[in-house]
């Protein structure tokens, strides 16, 4: 992440609507990756987890404006500064780190833009509240996922998850 709000938050707003890929959110606001980027259905996203881009997450501040990490780019790829910074009156806005790895927020601002939904039709997903599929689910709680793909696939699935256990 590029930036964060620090607790000199008003709550005022301006943030929000300068942000090009709505990664700001108001406090007690659900997000999701779908919102302002060209992200939809299933992705993977850059801790390599399968999620759902349109389905609502949990809110990552109940009172203050918040910074959803995977979304920021700092800017980097649109502007020459991150915009939330110049409008904001109270300097509530932060960098995370002193120096910007610019080539990672540019691969970044290319997967917000440019990222296609993964097909996952041959699986059948079912996890309460904000679906995560990892690679690790596999090892750890093989009922979260139901395979539905022909027989000779499934045996060889199924025999290659008992060897990793």
């Amino acid at each position: 992440m590029a930036v964060y709000i620090t607790d000199e938050c008003t709550n005022m707003g301006a943030c929000e609507v300068e942000c090009p890929h709505n990664a700001i959110y108001p406090g007690e606001d659900s997000w999701s990756y779908s919102d302002g980027t060209n992200l939809n259905g299933y992705i993977k996203n850059l801790d390599g987890n399968i999620v759902d881009a349109n389905a609502k997450n949990k809110p990552l501040s109940d009172e203050f404006y918040y910074v959803v990490a995977d979304k920021c780019t700092g800017c980097i790829g649109t502007y020459s500064e991150p915009q939330c910074m110049v409008v904001c009156a109270m300097d509530a806005l932060r960098y995370i780190d002193d120096e910007i790895d610019k080539n990672e927020q540019l691969t970044k601002f290319d997967w917000l833009n440019n990222s296609k939904s993964l097909d996952i039709s041959n699986y059948e997903i079912s996890r309460q509240e904000n679906t995560i599929i990892t690679e690790n689910i596999i090892e750890k709680n093989t009922a979260d996922i139901t395979i539905n793909r022909p027989k000779k696939i499934k045996n060889k699935l199924i025999q290659w998850i008992k060897n990793i256990i």
